[in-house]
């Protein structure tokens, strides 16, 4: 009956991971896609590893974590300015192709970014697992290759339809809006004084990544490539 218990618990805790983890490949492929193809495996194993590692060690302090003033608008505010470097990533690396992502570098800013959004994930998923430690190791190591195989794909869909950089960027921007709106302090002030305008203020974020992307893949454009 326990092994049951344990299985159905475990199963249940996979799925809620897999689903928790759908903006972390999407933050992989996005890191990612610059890196040589041999090494980008080696990224989307070390991230996602990292993450693993990252996310139990959260469990133990996340809740506490969240009750640190500003903590999450300013995970926001880290968000947005690491989805505006991965913007202006895509014109400097055509400019300069001899300047790519090295695999540690991708592997750092993934485990950062995914530090930032995965504060409140780590609280739900720990109050799921009733703190079992191994069950949420677990869990976090079986979602493992659904991350690696996501992001993956993300990554071939990204290098065939460029525009998709601009969109998982945009997604970026909209989840630290959230980050910053949640956060415990933050968050009723923007519900206080910004009532109206607290619904318009993401899309103006997405909306403004979106041109901001338009703008550098128009400058990867007219930028020419140089043959050796």
């Amino acid at each position: 009956m326990l092994a049951d218990s344990f299985a159905a618990e475990l199963i249940k805790l996979i799925l809620i991971n897999i689903v928790l983890s759908c903006d972390n490949a999407l933050l992989i492929a996005l890191v990612c896609r610059n890196l040589p193809a041999q090494l980008q495996k080696k990224a989307f194993w070390w991230g996602s590893m990292g993450t693993v590692v990252l996310k139990v060690a959260l469990t133990f302090i996340a809740a506490r974590l969240l009750e640190i003033p500003f903590l999450q608008a300013a995970g926001g505010v880290l968000l947005v300015y690491i989805a505006i470097s991965l913007l202006r990533q895509e014109h400097e690396q055509t400019q300069a192709q001899s300047r790519q992502s090295t695999l540690w570098s991708a592997v750092k800013t993934i485990m950062i970014a995914d530090l930032v959004m995965s504060v409140d994930n780590t609280v739900a998923v720990a109050a799921v697992a009733g703190g079992d430690l191994l069950l949420i190791g677990i869990g976090l190591l079986v979602s493992v290759p659904v991350i690696m195989f996501g992001a993956g794909l993300v990554t071939r869909i990204m290098h065939r339809y460029p525009y998709v950089i601009t969109l998982a960027a945009a997604f970026l921007g909209y989840t630290a809006w959230e980050l910053v709106r949640e956060d415990r302090f933050v968050g009723p002030y923007l519900t206080t004084h910004l009532t109206q305008a607290e619904a318009f203020i993401p899309w103006l974020l997405v909306a403004a990544f979106l041109l901001y992307g338009r703008k550098q893949q128009n400058r990867v454009v007219s930028v020419p490539f140089s043959r050796k």
